[in-house]
């Protein structure tokens, strides 16, 4: 699909355009609820999360017109169509920085944050796991060694959990 995306628009099923399309509108709809949640729930106390900070501050400069934050759209200077260089107080920058300095915070930038977020930790994730399997693979006398450890602090009788963590001696394979 990447490699020839007309193929995309003229075979959606067999390309797996549809199921990727409805993946990511499954995706975006659970970081909408999870934004929806924290909006009904957050105070002006300590923030829980990033996401509490952020709508903190879209709150307390919600008025503030010089403010990133104000919690408009944020579609306000956004779209960039060149790159000339222009003279604004003093200093030469191009249009597009000129243009993102007016660039406003919004829930729509919020998911997209969410988004880069999960993004990132998904792939680290999956990376430290693959890496973590293909060396347990090739050196099986560390596999064993971790087995031990595993089975000497949980068991077989059932599964681990976080309050196992504290158990765990530092393993050095």
């Amino acid at each position: 699909m990447g490699f020839y995306p007309i193929l995309a628009t003229l075979f959606p099923e067999a390309t797996g355009y549809n199921k990727l399309t409805h993946t990511i509108a499954k995706t975006w709809e659970f970081f909408q609820g999870v934004v929806n949640e924290h909006k009904n729930t957050v105070t002006d106390e300590e923030p829980r999360d990033y996401m509490d900070a952020y709508l903190q501050e879209i709150k307390r400069n919600k008025d503030e017109s010089k403010s990133s934050f104000t919690g408009d759209t944020g579609d306000k200077g956004c779209k960039v169509h060149s790159i000339n260089i222009r003279i604004y107080k003093g200093n030469m920058i191009t249009e597009r920085q000129l243009r993102l300095s007016k660039f406003k915070y919004s829930d729509k930038h919020l998911l997209a944050i969410l988004g880069d977020l999960f993004a990132a930790g998904a792939e680290t994730t999956s990376t430290t796991l693959s890496w973590s399997v293909l060396y347990l693979a090739v050196f099986p006398e560390k596999q064993k060694k971790l087995q031990a450890e595993i089975d000497n602090v949980i068991g077989q009788t059932r599964l681990p959990s976080l309050a196992d963590k504290p158990k765990y001696v530092k393993i050095h394979l």
